[in-house]
């Protein structure tokens, strides 16, 4: 698939998607984990200290991204939520 394919989604569409199943969240928080690992046994190379600086960047990088997968899932949970009262009390 290229990175350029894209997917028309409604609204309601696009925030269903968003959310993880909690066993999907698990596996995500248990990867934040293994690269957090990596992290720390990263070796600093006095000859080398941009491929440190770099290999550091990049775990980071890779962890802050899980983590606004795991934010924005929230957040659209909790919009539907919103969504679903609203609807509800229209309906009232």
């Amino acid at each position: 698939m290229s990175s350029f394919q894209t997917f028309p989604l409604s609204g309601t569409n696009l925030l269903q998607g968003q959310i993880f199943s909690e066993l999907q969240k698990q596996v995500i928080q248990n990867e934040i984990a293994q690269i957090a690992e990596q992290i720390i046994s990263l070796n600093f190379d006095p000859t080398n200290p941009h491929k440190f600086v770099q290999d550091d960047s990049f775990l980071k990088g890779q962890i802050q991204v899980l983590q606004y997968l795991l934010t924005r899932s929230e957040e659209a949970k909790e919009t539907l939520k919103q969504l679903a009262i609203a609807a509800a009390s229209n309906q009232s």
